[in-house]
């Protein structure tokens, strides 16, 4: 397995829109003692307040809003093409249901405050520096409410500051 090496932010040349919407990378927040992962098809990377920064979007419902909360970092992990079928389980089962990390054979690397995976191709390790929730009266196009939100269920946003980035 290949070794990961740091890049700055600024140098990154990736095609969001073709990493975030075909790659469905896996979100992960926690440690070795408590921890969960999902995978995303939503997200956002760019510069905010001066800072390079990954924008993450999760339900309120989901298990893994309770690890965003509770941690200062979050990872986004993307993946090869060959890891489908591990990224699927990892959206398609709940933590609070089945060990994810353990069912899916994917190798986490744990740190004191967040953890990746081995098999990622490339990883966002951020640290939160703004949280805000999606609000009804938010929304000028109402269009995505009907079509997006019908239960009114809707996400969290998380702003990372992107701190390191690791690449193969």
């Amino acid at each position: 397995m290949k070794e990961f090496r740091s890049l700055d932010a600024m140098d990154l040349t990736e095609n969001w829109f073709q990493s975030y919407y075909k790659e469905t990378p896996l979100l992960t927040a926690g440690n070795k003692n408590s921890l969960n992962t999902m995978t995303i098809g939503w997200g956002l990377c760019g510069i905010m307040w001066s800072k390079p920064v990954a924008l993450v979007a999760v339900r309120q419902e989901r298990y893994t809003h309770e690890f965003m909360e509770k941690n200062d970092y979050f990872t986004v992990s993307f993946f090869d093409s060959d890891y489908q079928a591990e990224l699927l389980l990892c959206g398609t089962k709940s933590g609070r249901d089945i060990d994810k990390i353990k069912e899916s054979g994917l190798h986490p690397i744990y740190h004191d405050d967040y953890t990746y995976f081995a098999e990622a191709r490339l990883v966002l390790i951020c640290k939160k520096i703004y949280k805000t929730n999606f609000l009804e009266e938010g929304f000028v196009d109402t269009d995505i409410i009907e079509k997006r939100y019908p239960d009114y269920s809707f996400h969290s946003e998380y702003y990372g500051e992107i701190i390191q980035v690791l690449s193969k």
